[in-house]
């Protein structure tokens, strides 16, 4: 059972904007500039997961056409009619994150576009992507005893943890938090 006060919160949670791995510790830094210093011992559980974010716009288009009907009942004098065409777009984001919990500290939660990856000795990849994979790779290593979970990867099985009443796009909090709870007992 998970109870409203166990779900992070955005605020509660140190959003990660750069990051150095030292020899012994991750250092980070959140994009309010806070500072924070986690010993790769301490980390217990990092889940991987994909953020969904839906969004759907109506758009409506005027489209002149020549009306033959038209222009031969008013005798000649060319006719057009106009048209209301209203269709319904949707489109979807998809982003890339982990949250590494440790100990009592917040949970930090690394999102794959908002990272700065120019940290010292890391090893620069072509894309974003690689060079997300490429960090949490660096986190297993340095802390093999972690948990590890990508289960939140995918939208089924976000909603298989979720149920069919709560939608991933708006409750992926309530779903990491539920995941966390259990993998960290």
């Amino acid at each position: 059972m998970l109870y409203h006060d166990e779900i992070d919160s955005e605020s509660a949670q140190f959003i990660v904007r750069k990051f150095r791995l030292d020899d012994d510790a991750l250092d980070i830094e959140s994009g309010k500039g806070q500072h924070l210093s986690i010993e790769y011992r301490s980390i217990d559980l990092l889940l991987h997961g994909t953020g969904i974010a839906g969004k759907t716009e109506i758009e409506t288009l005027k489209e002149r056409k020549f009306s033959l009907g038209r222009t031969v009942l008013s005798g000649g004098l060319v006719m057009s009619r106009t048209k209301k065409i209203t269709r319904e777009i949707k489109t979807e984001a998809r982003e890339s994150f982990f949250n590494l919990y440790s100990g009592s500290a917040p949970t930090l939660v690394f999102r794959e576009g908002a990272l700065v990856y120019d940290a010292p000795g890391f090893a620069l990849k072509p894309s974003r992507v690689a060079n997300f994979a490429h960090l949490i790779s660096e986190l297993r290593q340095r802390q093999p005893e972690a948990a590890f979970d990508d289960r939140l990867l995918r939208r089924a099985e976000q909603t298989a943890l979720l149920g069919p009443l709560l939608s991933p796009e708006e409750f992926l909090n309530v779903a990491t938090s539920l995941l966390a709870k259990i993998l960290r007992r």
